[in-house]
This record gives structure tokens, C-alpha cells and sequence, in this order.
């Protein structure tokens, strides 16, 4: 799983032109949730929210392949 977020990281880095990652994700701390989310022209997209850290960064990840359809991810 190590080697999938790395492979991000890079599409992220070769999109972006930098290697700054942000995390995708906050935690609310009244609802004690993890909520991913992804701007997609403009467009905040709420992509749920989940009990782990690791849930909402993977729902984040699989969001940037979906909506931002970064260099390598047909």
C-alpha cells in the first residue's frame, strides 16, 4: 500500500509542478470523522466521511485518479 501512495505522490508532483502534498482530509472533531474532499473547477466535492485516517485517505486518493485524472490514471 506504501508503494500506491508514493506512485501518487508523484502524479500529484508531475500535475502540480511541485512536490508539496496537502492531505485531502480533515478531522472533525464534534463528529469525531475523518472528511476527505477534492476542488474540481472551482467545486468542493465532499467525499463522505469515515471512522480512520487510512479510509479517508484512500477515499481522497481514488477521488484525485476519478475527478482530476492525473498523467497515468486512465
Amino acid at each position: 500500500m506504501l508503494l500506491y501512495y508514493v506512485d501518487m505522490e508523484a502524479k500529484i508532483k508531475q500535475a502540480n509542478g511541485h512536490s508539496k502534498m496537502k492531505k485531502g482530509y480533515c478531522y472533525n472533531k464534534r463528529t469525531k470523522k475523518y472528511t476527505p474532499s477534492v476542488q474540481v473547477d472551482g467545486e468542493r466535492i465532499n467525499l463522505g466521511s469515515f471512522d480512520t485516517e487510512e479510509e479517508a485517505r484512500e477515499v481522497y486518493f481514488e477521488a484525485i485518479e476519478k475527478y482530476l485524472l492525473l498523467p497515468g490514471s486512465c
